[in-house]
């Protein structure tokens, strides 16, 4: 039986100016340029007006009036959606993602990953999904996992408030670790070799070499093998080693090939030093001016008793006049958030000291520009800032306090920069331990952190533990 009833909902949806604003602020300028063109090539009310006067010197004054201040331009066609006239609503932007992705000819370890997450016949509930799809999103360029499971279980909690145990991570990670190629998902070498062999058919000579691998693995890669041989038969440790040395020790080797491609690199910003004055510029690729096509405005008023035409016509121009405003605050947005990040960095920017990196997080710069968390995320992404120093992410400049005994202005660079200089001036014969570096940095720079921290970054600055850096 069919029943009439009123029922209220509350919807959300973003309108086509929105759209165009939110994925022009994600692309960074070297492809913006294809993007203004394919936006010329789909909209005939859209010109690419002349900026040079009539001797073909540059328009400076057409410029200026094209940009006008940031006072003057108005924000709040872009914020307030009241009332949309039906012709803004005609844009085809259903099913389109928002936010903008570099396209690849081939697929990232990730992405290959994930699609083959999707095939497996596993009957997960969603927090497992997630537990997987994090770990994934966690290995590293060979398909280690390198993070510690607690580290994990610690994210889940604390970062996206899921209750997961150690052994609920652990679990996750053997299916991760059913992905190909085999050796996805170790947790180190000699874990990733082990799960290889165990795919081999059962022979005396997998048997060694598993043996090999699971318990005289140091001694192995040290060359040692006169240790092995008081375990292992010398003739089955040839056969052992003839096994190993045919797995692959970077099991995601396969997605870092050379036949990627190479993007180059162009700045979305520059750094400019006056005297010891740091400002920054935006790149002149951005700086395109656009104008609504004069015989689409003439049209307007030619079209005006057919409704259907001037629709179209009108929808045209309004559509053009989006564009050009969303690439015009874009301009904006750009400018004032990497003037807030200049002035919050400016001491690393001035000398290139990474020790000077201040603790900056996304919070900070939305907050200083009056800006949404996920604008700043998007101006942040995927832009480049030219140095003296080399050319810069600008994510690069955004650094996580590390808590130690309350300092908030401690960063991981000045901890890094502390251990190297500790490791550097050890006694070769007797170098410290980790539980050593994290005494001395305690008592000498008032660093109270984790030995399991301490190893962690030292392994990040490549530096070996103290048995191998000890010369006799």
């Amino acid at each position: 039986m069919l029943k009439q009833s009123l029922l209220q909902k509350l919807n959300q949806t973003l309108s086509p100016q929105q759209l165009t604003l939110i994925k022009l602020l994600s692309i960074p300028t070297i492809d913006l340029e294809q993007r203004i063109k394919e936006e010329l090539e789909q909209n005939p009310a859209l010109d690419e007006s002349a900026d040079f006067d009539e001797d073909g010197n540059f328009d400076e004054d057409y410029e200026v009036d094209a940009a006008n201040s940031r006072e003057d331009f108005d924000l709040d066609p872009y914020l307030d959606d009241d009332e949309i006239p039906s012709y803004k609503t005609n844009s085809n932007n259903y099913g389109e993602e928002i936010t903008y992705q570099i396209e690849d000819l081939s697929k990232s370890l990730t992405d290959a990953l994930l699609e083959q997450f999707s095939f497996l016949p596993l009957n997960l509930d969603e927090t497992d999904l997630f537990i997987c799809h994090y770990i994934i999103g966690n290995l590293d360029e060979d398909g280690f996992l390198t993070r510690e499971v607690e580290a994990i279980t610690d994210d889940l909690s604390f970062r996206f408030n899921i209750s997961a145990t150690d052994a609920k991570v652990l679990e996750c990670l053997k299916h991760v670790q059913k992905l190909e190629p085999v050796g996805i998902g170790a947790l180190s070498l000699s874990d990733a070799l082990a799960m290889q062999i165990n795919r081999l058919p059962k022979t005396k000579a997998t048997s060694v070499a598993l043996n090999i691998v699971n318990n005289h693995f140091e001694d192995f890669v040290k060359h040692n093998h006169h240790k092995i041989f008081r375990k292992i038969n010398p003739d089955f440790f040839k056969l052992g080693k003839a096994i190993i040395e045919k797995l692959n020790p970077s099991p995601a080797s396969v997605y870092n090939l050379s036949n990627t491609i190479t993007r180059t690199i162009i700045p979305d910003f520059y750094l400019i030093d006056d005297d010891g004055n740091l400002s920054v510029s935006l790149n002149d690729r951005n700086n395109v001016v656009l104008s609504i096509n004069k015989d689409y405005k003439e049209m307007l008023n030619t079209y005006k008793r057919d409704v259907e035409a001037q629709n179209f016509v009108k929808g045209k121009v309004n559509e053009a006049q989006w564009f050009i405003d969303a690439l015009h605050l874009r301009t904006l947005s750009m400018m004032m958030v990497m003037e807030a990040i200049l002035k919050r960095q400016y001491a690393y920017l001035s000398t290139g000291d990474k020790t000077l990196l201040k603790p900056l997080i996304l919070k900070d710069i939305a907050e200083a520009v009056n800006l949404d968390i996920s604008t700043v995320s998007r101006i942040a992404s995927q832009k480049y800032i030219d140095t003296p120093y080399g050319v810069l992410l600008l994510k690069q400049l955004f650094l996580e306090a590390i808590d130690s005994e309350g300092d908030k202005t401690l960063t991981q660079n000045i901890v890094f920069e502390k251990i190297e200089h500790i490791i550097n001036n050890e006694n070769k014969s007797k170098p410290f331990t980790d539980d050593k570096i994290q005494q001395i940095l305690e008592k000498d720079h008032h660093i109270s952190l984790s030995r399991r921290t301490i190893s962690k970054y030292r392994e990040q600055l490549n530096i070996p533990p103290t048995k191998f850096r000890k010369i006799t």
